[in-house]
């Protein structure tokens, strides 16, 4: 026998070999056996039975993958069984869990809660005032029912027991459902429903359509693994007439049962939403900042809220507003949520608000403001007050000899309009701009005005407002749960908020005018203080300073 030393091939690599010259029945066998093992025909050079030394990238034989393993000797058998175990498919069963803690979940695999500690009994229980233990963010849980003050059914993916649910419940929403495969049983919170239907695994056709006002999933999907998330996100978005509350744990974020690549930031999570939905949401900035506003860091960091778009189309299309209209009028007052003007008359059709002979009246006011307005704004000669009733912030410039004051009002005051002030009754919210005043008044008021009016108008209204000043805006509107009567819920929005809308919807040629409007707060009562700014023209600014 000779001994031979050659160089060979090994998955594309060469590497030095020994072999022996070989009998002829070992030849046949070998023949034989590549006939009967197909699988490793190609692999026939390496003497069956003998080990190889396996030192290479990814391959494929077959349908089976071999990765590197370097420095371990493997017999094909082996690798071949080792792959085949690897390949097996995972199917996510929620009511599966490998390692269930006080009824969590902390498995990276996934699987739902069952809420029910080592003895059985529930993790988590309400008080009689329906207050629960359970982790939550509590300011949400109150926070929501106000957010959405109109919706009547209400949906939770993942929602345990209600921790959630139960602000609602507390509010008299009637239909409440946690969607939950676990049955919770005594656990559940009073007055809720559970639907026990894997929403991870059953098809689309059988889940609930155009169901629930609101469906909501807080912190849930990280629990479930990646290749479920965009069934879900569609069945989520299928079982909303209009709003989808989704939050979801971001890269990073400490929690028990998290899957890591199910953790995602916020702007994954809205591309992949709106792409798996087919564009039927929207994202609703407005909303989701009205959300961030009262909730905890988690939350603010995870969570947006979405809208259909048949709805805000429907709503654009058919609702006009007219100021004009109310539907609920208290004492001149309109309590209406879908907006209208107020009539400043009472059930006997006097005024509700009067002045006297000193000029003083009698209606809802920041005192310091009337007074300190014309000392702020010294040299103005003629002033727009929209929404500004009978008089109420203008009468502390007629007071001070200022000519031209206009009060911008739909209804006739008549009799009811403060002395020596003129009324323009044009309707500034639905009249097209060309129609409007331009560059007429040194200033330009609006006073906790636009939270009456659909948010849909509130660009228009802005326009009309920076428009008609030759250099000042003063702006103040209601921010998110500020009481009052008639506040339209999406029109209430932060300073931060109004503050970006009024400068884009005006092309940036408005400034805020921050000394200003530190100074007017400095006299003013706290609602004025936190609602209220001052912006300049820029193109004022500039005449000036030439």
């Amino acid at each position: 026998m000779h001994t031979h030393s050659r160089n060979q091939l090994l998955y594309g690599r060469r590497v030095r070999k020994q072999y022996t010259c070989m009998h002829p029945m070992t030849i046949i066998n070998i023949i034989a056996c590549m006939i009967l093992c197909p699988l490793v025909v190609v692999n026939v050079r390496f003497l069956i039975g003998k080990e190889v030394v396996i030192k290479e990238e990814v391959k494929e034989i077959g349908d089976v993958v071999v990765t590197k393993k370097d420095d371990k000797k493997l017999s094909l058998r082996q690798i071949l069984e080792d792959q085949n175990k690897k390949v097996e498919t995972k199917e996510y069963d929620p009511k599966k869990c490998k390692n269930m803690i006080n009824g969590h979940c902390d498995d990276e695999e996934g699987g739902a809660w069952k809420y029910r500690d080592v003895h059985g009994q529930c993790t988590y229980v309400e008080d009689s005032n329906g207050n629960n233990n359970a982790p939550q963010d509590w300011n949400a849980v109150q926070g929501l029912p106000k957010l959405f003050p109109s919706v009547q059914s209400v949906a939770d993916f993942g929602g345990g027991p209600g921790t959630y649910l139960s602000g609602f419940r507390n509010k008299g929403v009637p239909t409440l459902v946690t969607v939950e495969p676990h049955p919770f049983d005594d656990c559940l919170f009073a007055n809720l429903t559970q639907d026990m239907t894997d929403w991870s695994n059953t098809p689309l056709i059988q889940l609930p359509s155009n169901k629930f006002d609101l469906v909501m999933t807080i912190e849930v999907l990280e629990h479930i693994p990646v290749t479920y998330h965009e069934h879900i996100v569609k069945a989520l978005a299928q079982a909303t007439k209009e709003y989808l509350l989704f939050s979801a744990a971001h890269p990073g974020q400490g929690g028990e049962g998290h899957a890591g690549p199910s953790m995602k930031t916020r702007e994954q999570w809205t591309e992949e939403i709106l792409r798996w939905t087919d564009n039927s949401l929207f994202l609703d900035d407005v909303l989701t900042k009205q959300f961030h506003m009262d909730v905890g860091d988690m939350l603010k960091t995870n969570s947006m809220i979405f809208r259909k778009k048949s709805i805000k189309s429907k709503k654009v299309e058919t609702k006009e507003y007219d100021p004009k209209k109310c539907t609920n009028m208290i004492n001149g007052h309109c309590d209406d949520e879908e907006g209208g003007a107020w009539k400043y008359r009472d059930v006997h059709g006097q005024c509700a608000y009067v002045e006297d002979s000193n000029g003083n009246n009698n209606a809802p006011q920041d005192w310091n403001a009337v007074q300190g307005l014309p000392k702020l704004f010294p040299s103005v000669q003629s002033v727009a007050d929209f929404g500004g009733g009978p008089g109420t912030y203008l009468s502390g410039f007629r007071n001070k000899g200022v000519p031209t004051l206009v009060t911008v009002e739909p209804h006739p005051f008549d009799d009811c309009l403060f002395a020596n002030l003129t009324q323009d009754m044009t309707d500034w919210s639905n009249t097209p701009l060309i129609q409007l005043p331009s560059n007429k008044f040194d200033l330009v008021m609006t006073i906790e005005v636009l939270e009456h009016i659909p948010v849909t108008y509130h660009e228009h209204i802005v326009k009309a407002l920076a428009q008609a000043t030759k250099e000042y805006l003063l702006f103040s509107a209601a921010h998110p749960g500020q009481g009052g009567e008639g506040h339209a819920g999406p029109s209430m929005k932060t300073r931060e908020q109004w503050t970006e809308e009024i400068l884009r919807w005006t092309d940036n040629s408005l400034f805020l005018d921050d000394v200003l409007t530190k100074q007017f707060h400095m006299d003013v009562g706290d609602m004025l203080k936190t609602n209220s700014m001052i912006f300049r023209k820029k193109s004022r600014m500039g005449q000036m300073m030439s």
